[in-house]
């Protein structure tokens, strides 16, 4: 998603020497944060107002029933997914530009004589615990074969834990909770102690 971006062409940070000298301009950057937060801040309160109005007008059930998406259950979307029937893959474009990306990342490691290690964090998804449907195998073997070590959080931390979705704030689509990030730095130092 980033890639496609009209606003900055983040494909500039491919180029050996590129910097937007954001050490200088901290100012500037403070500015745009606050008005990008002023402006989410605005659209949320609006859309809970709006979320709000139209609870009073209908009574619950009518809004649940709005809600629902036939389309989905009729095609036993969420039975499909937990089964792996259902694959969310990108277009080859996107893992080129990726490995070229990683790639970059670890000729600028070698350079100043360090190592990348690739760590994996998987995303929220409602039945993380069986399946996971955004192509990781594709994306840890993309990384293996330009020789870099992976640490598998999901592998290691998610794919273990009794409820993954506990990890998450209020079992939701978020950053991971305070425990999810204890257990991925725990992971992550095992696997440098280990060494």
């Amino acid at each position: 998603r980033e890639m496609n971006y009209k606003s900055f062409n983040f494909s500039n940070y491919l180029k050996k020497d590129f910097s937007q000298n954001l050490v200088v301009r901290q100012k500037e950057v403070d500015n745009v944060l606050n008005e990008l937060y002023q402006k989410k801040l605005i659209e949320r309160l609006e859309r809970v107002s709006k979320k709000h109005k139209k609870k009073i007008k209908n009574n619950k059930m009518i809004d649940e029933i709005h809600n629902f998406d036939f389309k989905k259950m009729l095609k036993l979307y969420n039975i499909r997914t937990l089964l792996g029937i259902i694959n969310m893959d990108h277009p080859p474009y996107l893992y080129k530009k990726f490995k070229k990306i990683v790639k970059e990342a670890k000729d600028f490691s070698e350079t100043n004589n360090s190592e990348l290690v690739f760590v994996y964090l998987p995303r929220y998804y409602k039945t993380m615990a069986h399946v996971n449907i955004y192509n990781k195998e594709k994306i840890i073997n993309l990384v293996e074969d330009l020789n870099i070590r992976v640490i598998d959080i999901d592998k290691l931390v998610f794919k273990k834990h009794s409820d993954p979705l506990s990890l998450f704030p209020f079992r939701r689509k978020n950053h991971y909770s305070s425990e999810g990030y204890a257990l991925v730095a725990k992971e992550i130092s095992k696997f440098f102690l280990e060494q």
